[in-house]
C-alpha cells in the first residue's frame, strides 16, 4: 500500500511493498491525434469553417488481476481504436445579427 493509500484508509505506512505475480506483466500503449481546420470567407459576413480530427489508440498489455503466484486471474488485451470526426460550420455576422449553421457528423469507427 502506499503512502497515501495508507493515509486515506487511516492505517499507518510501513514502507514494505510486495509483489507475488508470477508473470511479466507488460503495457504499451500509443496515442496519436491529428486535426485540421480550414476557415473560407465566402463573403465579407458569411464564413464557412471545417474541423476534421482523427484519432489511433493501441493498446497491448498483459495483467495479472490475482496478484498471486496462482494462474487465477491474467488478461492480454490487444486493443487498436481509429476514429474520423468531421464538423461543418457556416456563420454570419453582420452587425447585432449573428446566426450559426453547424453539421457534426459522429465519428466514425474504422477497426
Amino acid at each position: 500500500m502506499s503512502e497515501q493509500g495508507a493515509a486515506a484508509d487511516y492505517v499507518p505506512y510501513s514502507g514494505y511493498h510486495m509483489e507475488a505475480s508470477n508473470i511479466e506483466a507488460y503495457n504499451d500503449s500509443e496515442k496519436s491525434s491529428q486535426a485540421l481546420k480550414v476557415e473560407y470567407d465566402l463573403t465579407e459576413k458569411i464564413k464557412l469553417t471545417s474541423v476534421t480530427a482523427r484519432t489511433e489508440f493501441d493498446d497491448v498489455k498483459l495483467t495479472d488481476f490475482d496478484f498471486s503466484q496462482a494462474n487465477v486471474f491474467h488478461s492480454q488485451t490487444d486493443y487498436t481504436l481509429e476514429n474520423i470526426s468531421q464538423e461543418v460550420r457556416l456563420n454570419y455576422t453582420r452587425n447585432r445579427l449573428k446566426w450559426l449553421i453547424n453539421r457534426i457528423k459522429p465519428p466514425a469507427l474504422l477497426v
